[in-house]
């Protein structure tokens, strides 16, 4: 079941334009899931013009603005597996 669902996100992903549709999404990820928070990033997305990561997630402004900050993605052990 959790396949089948995962299979239907997948294509709504690659279909995002704006932050705002990927945020959405997420919050729709997490209900579907029953997950406490989703994030996601995406590094080169060239259909969107940005060269720098992106970056969404469920999780509170203050600690993603200390995630940001204190550069844990150079070190989170998800990122570098991904």
């Amino acid at each position: 079941m959790l396949d089948k669902l995962f299979h239907a996100l997948t294509p709504k992903l690659d279909s995002v334009m704006h932050f705002e549709e990927g945020s959405s999404l997420l919050l729709s990820a997490s209900s579907t899931y029953g997950l406490k928070h989703v994030a996601y990033l995406g590094i080169n997305i060239p259909r969107i013009g940005r060269t720098t990561p992106f970056y969404s997630a469920t999780y509170t402004s203050d600690w993603c603005k200390h995630y940001e900050h204190s550069t844990y993605v150079d070190v989170d052990p998800v990122v570098r597996l991904g």
